[in-house]
């Protein structure tokens, strides 16, 4: 076999490979634009995560991180949305919990898109149009409503946990409602949740929460919340 001959194999049957995604500060970002954001970054637009659907996630990194392919996949399927806000600030929208999970496992960087570009706004008005779009939760982990943007935290790594928005999370794994794609959907169970369960400390008490919820969450009491259904489904892993 000539050289020649053995480069024409080895352009035609090498597996393309896609092009790596540039950081977000090396390029000009506007909507649409996919890259890689430095966490650290980040503007929360909640104040609190489920830190049982963190921990998942956490899980879910450490096990495909040495699997190229699947883990690829995982980081594709949780790529941040971003509204770029008034002095250029990146706020995210969705993927907080995937965010928190990069985070606590070190890493520095996530995927994310460029959803909308409301850098031209005064503070005051990008915040009443974040209102208005429901992309930004105003209760803290207690469901009591806060003061946004002053009670956001500044940062990914300060969210608070919230345990009901963990209960809501594992139901619609075991499901208790469908997913869906209004905004704060599992936060909105949370708060309905609080009101008929009390978590009790430690994994028993959470696990009681959650075959009281099993037992409640096709009630008619819940039928007005987003993914409300009549009878249990097999939920699909996010």
């Amino acid at each position: 076999m000539t050289i020649r001959f053995a480069l024409l194999l080895l352009f035609f049957f090498t597996p393309a490979t896609g092009r790596a995604l540039p950081d977000c500060e090396d390029v000009d970002l506007e909507e649409g634009v996919k890259c890689k954001v430095r966490i650290k970054d980040l503007r929360p637009t909640q104040s609190q995560v489920g830190m049982v659907d963190v921990e998942a996630k956490r899980e879910m990194i450490r096990d495909l991180e040495y699997r190229k392919k699947k883990f690829k996949k995982f980081k594709k399927d949780n790529t941040a949305e971003l509204v770029m806000g008034p002095d250029g600030e990146l706020f995210i929208i969705d993927r907080h919990h995937a965010a928190t999970a990069f985070h606590m496992e070190g890493y520095k960087r996530m995927r994310a898109k460029i959803v909308e570009d409301l850098s031209d706004l005064e503070p005051e008005e990008f915040w009443r149009e974040m209102k208005k779009r429901k992309w930004c939760w105003q209760y803290d982990e207690c469901y009591r409503k806060i003061e946004v943007p002053k009670d956001l935290p500044k940062r990914i790594g300060k969210l608070k946990d919230d345990p009901y928005r963990s209960l809501a999370w594992v139901l619609r794994q075991k499901g208790c409602f469908e997913k869906t794609a209004i905004p704060f959907a599992e936060f909105y169970w949370g708060q309905a949740l609080r009101e008929k369960i009390r978590i009790r400390r430690g994994k028993a008490g959470f696990n009681a929460a959650v075959e009281k919820g099993m037992k409640i969450c096709h009630s008619e009491a819940f039928s007005k919340l987003p993914g409300y259904c009549k009878t249990s489904f097999s939920a699909l892993e996010e």
